[in-house]
């Protein structure tokens, strides 16, 4: 089959399927990525990866920037939106495998150790696909959604036609994420830098183990989290990081419920971004 029929053909599917943004990488493109991110420690023979992208409503987000709660959130936006892109990614492959073309996805909430140590990378696939950039929060922005979109990715051996490499000015740099971080995770001046495609893209720096304290429930100060461990001074080990997530307060065990995590992802950097791009967005309408 050609190429760009093939493309159009998993383009459509995933759109019909529920897919609100679809973007396409060639391998090549991950050249510089870590052994274990990149599409072939998964599946040797890959040639494109397909990232998917779901919006995240915004009206949840406007209670999680207020510091109110975080239910609606943590039950639509996180567990409902990522359940769905498994779902798309799931059958995006055994649409792709019928067709002759191994494919491997990688679920949304991808599964690591604590410190982010292995797993593609949902968000520098978006990029290697042209989708959009990472801004001063390390969240993916899109022109059509700003942060507010959840990821999932299937790496293939089929021959697709990749989008334009593209680099965006979405984000403005206003450090409001920054400021309203409890963990105190993000830079207001460090960068960090991706090669992908023979470009250079620039985002905000992130101290990783800093932020699952604060997204992951671990302090309540700032965040929806009845745990409040003391912050460590240095970045813990792995087994201390596990130990940590063994001793959650049992409070937290109704979220299971509602959510399917105990985790209580406090979410504040992507939803004071969320309310800014909106205003944005708003302001722009206006003047047209």
């Amino acid at each position: 089959m050609a190429k760009d029929k093939l493309t159009k053909q998993v383009i459509d599917f995933s759109r019909e399927k529920g897919a609100d943004l679809v973007g396409i990488a060639s391998v090549d493109r991950f050249e510089h990525a870590p052994e274990h991110h990149h599409p072939r420690y998964f599946l040797p023979g890959a040639k494109s990866v397909v990232v998917v992208a779901m919006e995240i409503a915004l009206g949840p987000l406007q209670n999680v920037a207020a510091g109110k709660e975080n239910l609606s959130y943590c039950g639509f936006g996180v567990k409902f939106v990522n359940a769905e892109l498994d779902r798309i990614a799931y059958e995006l492959a055994k649409f792709l495998e019928r067709r002759c073309y191994s494919a491997y996805p990688i679920p949304a909430n991808a599964p690591r150790d604590p410190m982010f140590r292995w797993g593609l990378s949902h968000r520098h696939a978006a990029l290697a696909a042209g989708m959009g950039e990472m801004g001063t929060n390390q969240i993916l922005l899109t022109p059509q959604f700003g942060p507010r979109q959840k990821l999932v990715s299937i790496i293939t051996e089929a021959p697709l036609e990749p989008d334009p490499l593209v680099k965006h000015e979405i984000c403005d740099h206003c450090q409001s994420c920054v400021k309203i971080c409890p963990s105190g995770a993000l830079s207001a001046d460090r960068v960090d830098t991706a090669e992908i495609g023979g470009m250079t893209f620039e985002y905000g720096h992130q101290t990783k183990w800093k932020c699952i304290f604060g997204c992951g429930g671990l302090i309540s100060k700032g965040t929806f989290a009845a745990t409040d461990f003391t912050m460590p001074e240095m970045r813990p080990d792995t087994e201390q990081m596990f130990d940590y997530f063994a001793h959650l307060d049992r409070k937290q065990d109704f979220l299971e419920h509602e959510t399917g995590s105990k985790i209580p992802w406090c979410a504040r950097c992507l939803a004071v971004c969320a309310l800014h791009h909106d205003a944005k967005r708003k302001k722009n309408k206006r003047r047209e």
